[in-house]
């Protein structure tokens, strides 16, 4: 794993991370540097062995691990010990594409789980963001996980569909009649003016 990782100053005028207890903020800290925390931001783990390797016990860690679930800081299934951490790869980007060609390799070191289906197209919908030499050197697995564009327009075709129809709804009775009102005067307006100047 990589020996060392960036961690943002502005983190300290992050409102959910001031919001945070002390054992919160030191929780969120050991994930961001934790030995196995894999490039992509994730790690297999579990609150008992992550409280075992600070020497606490598992109940305050637990107590401190869920503020930072609860703010969404960090995703957690229990069932499955898969840690990902969703914002890790936005202040880790990749150094070069040669790093992205090397991101298929570390999921064989993640348990099978719907969040690790979320963290390949969460990867490839992010590293989409960056330029065509890193969107190229996206390994396969993430890069399927993508739209293609017939469906991107289809989502945007609905997503204005969607906003003129919440539009019209957020409309009163009395808005819709001014408006109707409004049309049907400038229409007869044109009526009568086309009229009087064929005379």
């Amino acid at each position: 794993m990589s020996r060392y990782r960036k961690i943002d100053t502005r983190t300290w005028n992050d409102r959910k991370f001031n919001l945070l207890s002390d054992d919160g903020k030191l929780q969120f800290f050991l994930l961001l540097t934790h030995p196995h925390l894999l490039p992509i931001g994730a790690m297999r783990g579990t609150i008992p062995g992550l409280a075992s390797e600070i020497r606490w016990s598992t109940e305050r860690f637990k107590k401190g691990f869920y503020e930072i679930v609860n703010n969404n800081m960090v995703r957690y299934d229990e069932q499955a010990a898969f840690i990902w951490l969703p914002n890790f790869i936005k202040y880790n980007l990749p150094t070069s594409p040669n790093v992205v060609r090397s991101w298929d390799e570390y999921l064989d070191y993640l348990p099978e789980c719907s969040l690790k289906d979320e963290l390949i197209t969460s990867v490839a919908l992010f590293t989409n963001k960056l330029s065509s030499g890193f969107r190229e050197a996206l390994p396969e697995v993430f890069a399927k996980t993508l739209p293609n564009q017939e469906q991107e327009q289809e989502y945007t075709h609905n997503a204005r569909e969607k906003n003129i129809l919440s539009t019209k709804h957020e409309l009163s009775t009395e808005q819709h009649e001014s408006i109707i009102r409004t049309v049907d005067t400038r229409i007869f307006r044109a009526c009568s003016d086309w009229l009087r100047g064929s005379q």
